[in-house]
């Protein structure tokens, strides 16, 4: 199936099924990293974002990342009114930012990158089963949110895990993520 993406050449006009390349690419259920484990040598069309695309950073050359000082947050609501104030404006102007003093222990976020990149380096066959457009699934793997609705892919695959209002059963969870530690529960929410 990836035989035809792999030995692509830039095609363009009536030859060309946009839509083809997209549904074969995911019904492949492999998404990116299976276009490299395959020995892709030559960039998918769909993946050539076109010349007239805007993919200028348009925050000028001295935009740096708002870190996000989140003490306080839980305890103090004229402070909690100011975070979720800083989070909104970072969203909106770059969206990009740092939180710092968070509570969570740097422990369950190592733990977290590394269980999501075995998650990334199984095999096909098991992150498959986890592979869905559906918003529904609470526990998903996919590549590029927006395959269908954008004017050109994005060279990247995603496992995400939907938390609130309820978080899935540890056996919703793929195994390389179920990870136990001794680290006490916290919970921290920031709806406004």
């Amino acid at each position: 199936m990836f035989s035809a993406m792999i030995d692509n050449t830039i095609k363009t006009g009536s030859d060309y099924d946009r839509i083809q390349e997209l549904k074969s690419f995911d019904d492949t259920k492999a998404g990116v990293k299976g276009l490299v484990d395959e020995g892709v040598t030559k960039i998918p069309q769909i993946f050539i974002h076109p010349p007239s695309s805007d993919m200028k950073l348009s925050l000028g050359g001295n935009y740096r990342i708002p870190v996000i000082d989140f003490t306080g947050v839980q305890n103090d609501t004229t402070r909690r009114s100011s975070i979720v104030e800083e989070v909104r404006r970072a969203s909106e102007t770059g969206g990009f930012f740092q939180l710092v003093n968070h509570g969570i222990d740097v422990r369950v976020l190592d733990e977290m990158i590394g269980s999501v990149r075995k998650f990334h380096e199984q095999p096909k066959e098991v992150k498959s089963k986890y592979y869905t457009r559906d918003l529904s699934v609470k526990v998903r793997y996919s590549s590029n949110f927006e395959l269908y609705q954008s004017p050109a892919a994005n060279w990247r695959d995603s496992m995400s895990c939907t938390m609130a209002p309820e978080p899935p059963s540890p056996e919703e969870l793929p195994l390389v993520c179920r990870v136990e530690h001794d680290l006490p529960e916290r919970r921290m929410t920031i709806i406004d």
